[in-house]
């Protein structure tokens, strides 16, 4: 089912031509995608190489013109499929700025 989902999103035949942030933002989209499904596997070594290259894809410092409301420092996105990779069993190790993993520790 999900690579049928994914042959509906992300292939096409042709290509229409894209700038850097487009394609940036696609390949993101692309490594969510590979990230949930190895995290519904199970696959640590899998998600971890995910995490790995999503912190390369997301931009510390945002692009020139971006409204700074919509920036995120830290990925929330990534931290939540970390906080579901960690409840079902699965070893996260990454260390970037962008996820922190010490938040996933702190308890209310």
């Amino acid at each position: 089912m999900l690579e049928v989902l994914y042959g509906l999103c992300f292939e096409v035949d042709d290509e229409p031509a894209i700038d850097e942030e487009e394609r940036r933002e696609r390949q993101l989209q692309e490594n969510s995608y590979h990230l949930m499904q190895a995290i519904f596997k199970r696959e640590s070594s899998a998600a971890n190489t995910r995490l790995h290259e999503r912190a390369r894809l997301r931009p510390i410092i945002p692009a020139e013109g971006t409204r700074h409301e919509l920036f995120q420092p830290l990925d929330l996105l990534g931290l939540g499929l970390c906080r579901l990779a960690r409840l079902g069993g699965m070893v996260i190790n990454i260390e970037e700025p962008s996820l922190p993993m010490t938040l996933l520790d702190v308890r209310s």
